[in-house]
C-alpha cells in the first residue's frame, strides 16, 4: 500500500533523483557516449514528398522513350481501341524521313513500331502526335489547365536522357522544378511556359510530360533555354538554367475545335498553316481570312472562350453562309463602335433594307433557325456560362 509523502520525504526524493541524473550524465561523458538529437520532419516537407512520390508514379506510367534515327521522349496522351497516341516535340520527329522506322519504348520495356504517315505536327508550335498500335493496356495522361500552374508553382519534368559516358543508358529521370513564367504572349514555337529545374533537363528529354502537382499534363518539354551571346562566344551552347515547354493548351485546342491535328495545321481557305493556330492567352485559336471589297481582315476564334460561338461560325464559314452578304450597319459616330454583317438575306439584292439584320440561317436538318446563345467566360471560372 503507497502511503502519502510529507514535503520533507518528496524533497529527499527530489534530490536523490537529481543526483542520479548527474551521475548518469557524468558517466556518458566519460565513456564518449554518443547522444544524437531527433530530427523530426516538419509535417509540410512530407506532404512535398508524398506529391512527388505520387506524381513520379504517373509519370513513369505515360512517360515514354521514342528511338529510331531521332531520339526523344513523349507522352500517352489517348487510347482508341488499341490504338495509342503519343505527344512529342516536334523537333524530335522532324527529321525522321519516309520509310525510316521509328520505335516507342512504353515503360514496361515493350518496344511498339510507330505507324507509317502518323507524325503530324501541330500547328505551328513545337508539338506533334504520333501513333502506335498495341493489345496492352497502358495508362495515358490527365489532361490538366495550364493555367493552374504560375509563377512559383511546382512542376516536374520527366523523359528519358540520351546516354553519357556516367550513364551508358537511356534510364528514366523525373526532375522537380518551379514555374518562372506561364506567358500570355506569343513566343516563338510556342514555348510560352518557362520553368527551373535544380538539375539540368538533359538531351532526349524534350518531348516529355510538363506535370503540376496533381499529375496532370500541362505542357510538353521543350528545351533548355540557351545564351545565343555566350554560346556565340564560347562556341559552345550556354544555357541560362531556364527550361522552355509548350503549353498543352495548343494540343487541346486542335481536339476542342473538332479538328484533327494533321488538318489544323494544314490549309485554310486561303489562309497558310502558320496562321491556323495562333497564341492569345495561352491558348491556341483559328484564323479566319475575310475578303471585303474594302480589303482583307482576318477574324480569330478563340475555341476555349467561346466554343459555341466559334464552333458555329466556322461551321456557317465552311457551309460558304457568308458568302456574298453584305455589311448592312456601320455605326462611325460618336466614336466606331460596330460593323454588323453576315445576314444570309443580304446576298439577295431584292431584300428590303428594313429587313436587313433580321435573317436568320436555317439548319436544313431541323429546318428551324439556329440560336446560338450568349456565351460568358468569367474571371475565375474554368468554363464559359
Amino acid at each position: 500500500m503507497q502511503m502519502p509523502m510529507d514535503g520533507r520525504s518528496a524533497g529527499a526524493n527530489y534530490k536523490q533523483a537529481r543526483l542520479a541524473f548527474v551521475a548518469l550524465l557524468s558517466a556518458c561523458l566519460q565513456h564518449s557516449i554518443a547522444v544524437f538529437p531527433l530530427v523530426m520532419q516538419a509535417p509540410a516537407a512530407i506532404a512535398q514528398t508524398k506529391i512527388a512520390e505520387s506524381v513520379a508514379r504517373v509519370a513513369q506510367s505515360i512517360t515514354v522513350r521514342i528511338e529510331g534515327a531521332t531520339q526523344g521522349s513523349g507522352v500517352l496522351v489517348k487510347r482508341d481501341g488499341d490504338r495509342y497516341t503519343v505527344l512529342t516535340a516536334w523537333h524530335v520527329v522532324s527529321g525522321q524521313r519516309a520509310g525510316e522506322e521509328l520505335d516507342v519504348y512504353t515503360f514496361d520495356g515493350q518496344k511498339h513500331s510507330v505507324e507509317q504517315g502518323s507524325i503530324n505536327r501541330i500547328g505551328e508550335v513545337d508539338l506533334a502526335v504520333l501513333t502506335f498500335a498495341s493489345s496492352g493496356a497502358y495508362e495515358v495522361a490527365a489532361v490538366g489547365d495550364v493555367k493552374s500552374v504560375t509563377s512559383g508553382s511546382s512542376i516536374y519534368v520527366s523523359g528519358f536522357p540520351l546516354p553519357t559516358s556516367a550513364v551508358p543508358t537511356r534510364v528514366f529521370r523525373f526532375l522537380k522544378g518551379d514555374v518562372i513564367a506561364n506567358e500570355t504572349v506569343s513566343i516563338p514555337n510556342g514555348y510560352q511556359l518557362l520553368y527551373s529545374n535544380p538539375a539540368t533537363t538533359l538531351p532526349g528529354m524534350s518531348g516529355g510530360a510538363v506535370l503540376n502537382v496533381q499529375g496532370e499534363l500541362v505542357g510538353i518539354h521543350g528545351q533548355g533555354e540557351t545564351d545565343s551571346q555566350m554560346s556565340e562566344q564560347e562556341g559552345v551552347a550556354v544555357k541560362t538554367g531556364t527550361n522552355q515547354g509548350v503549353p498543352i493548351s495548343y494540343f487541346l485546342a486542335s481536339k476542342r475545335l473538332g479538328r484533327s491535328p494533321e488538318i489544323a495545321g494544314g490549309q485554310f481557305p486561303g489562309r497558310s498553316a502558320a496562321s491556323v493556330l495562333c497564341a492569345s492567352n495561352a491558348v491556341s485559336c483559328m484564323v479566319v481570312e475575310l475578303t471585303t471589297s474594302k480589303g482583307t481582315v482576318e477574324l480569330s476564334l478563340d475555341g476555349s472562350a467561346a466554343p459555341l460561338t466559334a464552333g458555329n461560325f466556322v461551321d456557317l464559314v465552311r457551309r460558304g453562309t457568308y458568302n456574298g452578304t453584305l455589311f448592312h450597319r456601320v455605326v462611325k459616330e460618336p466614336i466606331p463602335f460596330v460593323v454588323q454583317g453576315g445576314d444570309p438575306q443580304s446576298s439577295n439584292p431584292n431584300t428590303p433594307v428594313d429587313l436587313l439584320g433580321t435573317g436568320s440561317f436555317v439548319d436544313p436538318s431541323t429546318g428551324q433557325p439556329r440560336l446560338i446563345p450568349l456565351e460568358l467566360f468569367l474571371d475565375g471560372d474554368s468554363s464559359p456560362r
